[in-house]
């Protein structure tokens, strides 16, 4: 019995054997290779998607990839080395490479994130798109997907947006308790300063007091350096408002004082006002508003001083901000009418009006957006005021404020807040209807600059409530994709 068992084991071997001699490689190299043409000419021709089309494309791949190794000796397999051979009219150093251009396009068509960026690309002025492609690597960061976010930032040719980009995803590494990564990405920053105080300030919401403290001093001793006194005052005044944070009261006191006695020094009004603006807001944060107060007063009497009006707006702006920070909008309104500049007066009504719908101060603040002449910072207004009342769990009226939007970009922005506040509250199915329509709205914004930072705002909530985009959503991500890379004369074949 034994030896049969024997037998009919050497006799299966055998054959096994004489069949796999008897294969032709060529035969199975052709048999893949015409699978493999067949599925990319479906690509070209039949696939109504990138998705699809990249599902077909890694079929595809696999077989050449086959044919390659497994049959590296067939005719076939030379031929495509050596480019006589072609797949669908792509040479194999070319099929290789289609990859890289149909995986963006396809987590296009399911992301809205992926679809910002390819959005982001296609914006003609260098600055907007800089200041758009920060925005998205910033929320990458947010996504924890770091090394995105640096490919991006690293595309960024603005170098005071890519400073923006570089310095918010250091502060996201820090915020992810990454403080490694974090300070190695300070590093390639030119002037880090700030964005070092913010990472101290992460090491003290993480409970680590003495690093902040360590990183803090370091600041300090790279302040001392700075040449330019009014930056030299913000720097000092950041480092005073994380001492602050740190509980280190005495020291954050001493850190102001000292800024104050070198605004002395400054001989331009207009850098002396920043300057005393800087401080009056980390005063406002310690909870000294009768100090704050009196240094924006000092602030407005030496800015009424600057004889030219162009001059003036800047430092009347920043006055009326620091007055709304530190809730005083009555003094805020007074000296945003002194503003010649008609914008700038408008924003800070539009920055009233947040504070007061933060307060819960919904009517003060309706009230205020009336007076908003500037269609799209009154819709960024109502926007923001959407947003508090679904805060307030008063759904109903966010979603009214949200109707009379006119502006589409701030309309898509206020629903996708609207969208993370009911997902906060359990109502899940509820969230996903808002930010599909959301994206109803963004496909239909013409600006490529707005539509690509509503695509930003909406990914951001789509990670805040975990959520992925349903059916609708991803009918409309395809739709803007498709309107900016149509399928039938993208060039990824020649």
């Amino acid at each position: 019995m034994k030896n049969r068992i024997l037998s009919i084991f050497y006799f299966i071997i055998i054959v096994s054997i004489f069949s796999a001699c008897s294969t032709d490689p060529d035969e199975k190299a052709n048999e893949l290779y015409v699978e493999a043409s067949q599925l990319m000419q479906r690509v070209k021709t039949e696939a109504g998607s990138y998705s699809e089309a990249l599902e077909s494309y890694k079929n595809a791949k696999k077989k050449v990839e086959r044919i390659c190794s497994k049959y590296a000796s067939s005719n076939v397999a030379v031929s495509l080395m050596s480019g006589q051979t072609r797949i669908s009219g792509l040479t194999l150093s070319k099929f290789k490479k289609i990859e890289d251009s149909l995986r963006p396009l396809a987590e296009a068509e399911k992301k809205p994130l992926s679809c910002a960026l390819l959005v982001a690309k296609t914006i003609k002025d260098e600055s907007s798109k800089s200041r758009v492609l920060a925005e998205i690597a910033g929320k990458y960061a947010e996504a924890r997907q770091f090394t995105q976010a640096l490919e991006i930032a690293k595309t960024i040719k603005n170098e005071l947006y890519k400073t923006l980009a570089l310095a918010e995803i250091a502060v996201e590494y820090a915020g992810a308790g990454q403080f490694t990564q974090a300070l190695e990405t300070a590093k390639t920053i030119k002037n880090s300063t700030i964005c070092l105080a913010e990472i101290a300030g992460k090491y003290v919401e993480a409970g680590q007091k003495k690093k902040a403290d360590q990183l803090l001093s370091q600041v300090f001793e790279i302040a001392k350096t700075i040449k330019n006194e009014s930056s030299k005052v913000s720097v000092l005044a950041e480092i005073a408002g994380k001492y602050a944070e740190a509980g280190q009261k005495e020291k954050a006191a001493q850190l102001l004082s000292q800024a104050l006695e070198i605004t002395k020094t400054i001989k331009n009004e207009s850098s002396r006002v920043s300057a005393l603006a800087a401080i009056a807001g980390k005063y406002t944060e310690a909870g000294q508003k009768e100090k704050a107060a009196q240094l924006l007063s000092q602030a407005l009497e030496i800015a009424k001083t600057i004889k030219l009006e162009i001059l003036k707006t800047g430092p009347l702006f920043k006055i009326a901000r620091k007055y709304v920070e530190a809730g005083q909008f009555t003094q805020a309104l007074e000296t945003a009418k002194t503003i010649k500049g008609e914008f700038y007066k408008f924003m800070v009504l539009a920055e009233i009006t947040g504070k007061y719908a933060e307060a819960g101060q919904f009517t003060q603040a309706l009230e205020t957006a009336k007076t908003i002449k500037n269609e799209s910072l009154k819709a960024g207004a109502l926007a923001e005021i959407a947003g508090k009342y679904a805060e307030a769990g008063q759904f109903t009226q966010a979603l009214e404020i949200a109707k009379t939007i006119k502006n589409k970009s701030s309309k898509a922005r206020a629903l996708a807040e609207i969208a993370a506040k009911y997902a906060e509250a359990g109502q899940k199915e509820k969230a996903a209807q808002l930010l599909s329509q959301a994206l109803e709205i963004t496909k239909t914004i013409k600006d490529e600059s707005s539509k690509a930072r509503a695509l930003a705002e909406i990914a951001g909530k789509y990670a805040e409530t975990g959520q992925h985009p349903d059916k609708n959503a991803i009918s409309n991500l395809h739709i803007i994709v498709h309107a900016l890379k149509p399928m039938r004369i993208i060039l990824i074949w020649e």
